[in-house]
């Protein structure tokens, strides 16, 4: 019987991610890379759930979404998701993140990236010459291609595998001076929302988040960063939406997204 329920409601999940989906799900970009501006009313109301720690039918659960990226390999049908994917990608974002984040943000700051993946932006900053660096990453795939790929980042950078909601409360407050997050927040499910509160803990000095703000998909999660962390104390000290037009060297993946540069508080995070 509990095996009859729990099919049944995967089912009616599955049904509403197909019919409630396509009124609530948006690209970040059109067939010509140009951004897609949120929809009206739905596009702020998925925001408005989201932020509020709802998680409607059209919306993977924390359970289902945490083993899609945890298992993901160089196998995958899900072409775009694997981990050889990130690391063959482009690293242009390191120059861009230089320029967006400078000069608050140091190369000797202790810098953490969450969801590092295989390690692709970590290589870019290390590159640069970020001689303190660190990541999180939930696939044990993706850790084993980053060590392979990019072997310095493995010998200099300390990576940890697991969930950012495992990891994040176990940091010491203030033990690192910038978080960093690409297209990771947006996966942070709904009844995940403790995950800002322990960032904005853990950051001494700055977070950095490049994120798209709308869901495009049962696995994306619509929030306005601004509001998030604003709520929490930080103070947002610049903004941009990545563009074709404004970015015209950056990997199209990127367009659509929202880069936002916070200074964390020095009393800690406020109560959301």
């Amino acid at each position: 019987m509990k095996e009859l329920r729990t099919f049944l409601r995967k089912g009616t999940r599955a049904v509403c991610r197909v019919s409630l989906g396509k009124w609530f799900y948006q690209p970040r970009v059109d067939a010509q890379d140009n951004v897609v501006p949120l929809k009206p009313l739905l596009g702020p109301l998925n925001q408005w759930l989201t932020e509020r720690g709802r998680t409607p039918p059209w919306l993977m659960t924390r359970e289902e979404c945490h083993a899609y990226w945890q298992t993901l390999t160089n196998e995958d049908p899900r072409v775009d998701n694997r981990p050889e994917a990130y690391a063959a990608s482009p690293h242009r974002l390191g120059r861009f993140l230089r320029e967006f984040w400078s000069p608050e943000v140091r190369r000797t700051d202790r810098i953490m990236e969450l969801g590092c993946n295989s390690g692709e932006h970590l290589h870019a900053l290390q590159a640069l010459g970020y001689t303190n660096l660190a990541g999180i990453e939930i696939n044990p795939h993706a850790i084993e291609h980053l060590r392979r790929t990019f072997p310095e980042v493995a010998q200099r950078a300390a990576i940890s595998c697991g969930s950012v909601e495992t990891l994040l409360p176990a940091a010491a407050t203030g033990s690192r001076d910038v978080l960093l997050t690409v297209a990771v927040l947006m996966h942070v499910h709904p009844t995940s929302a403790r995950v800002f509160q322990e960032m904005v803990r853990v950051a001494r000095k700055y977070l950095c988040v490049i994120e798209t703000e709308a869901a495009h998909c049962s696995y994306v999660f619509a929030r306005n960063y601004r509001r998030v962390f604003e709520r929490l104390g930080c103070t947002q000290v610049r903004s941009l939406v990545l563009t074709k037009s404004s970015h015209p060297a950056l990997d199209s993946r990127y367009y659509g997204c929202t880069a936002r540069l916070f200074r964390a508080p020095r009393e800690g995070p406020r109560a959301p």
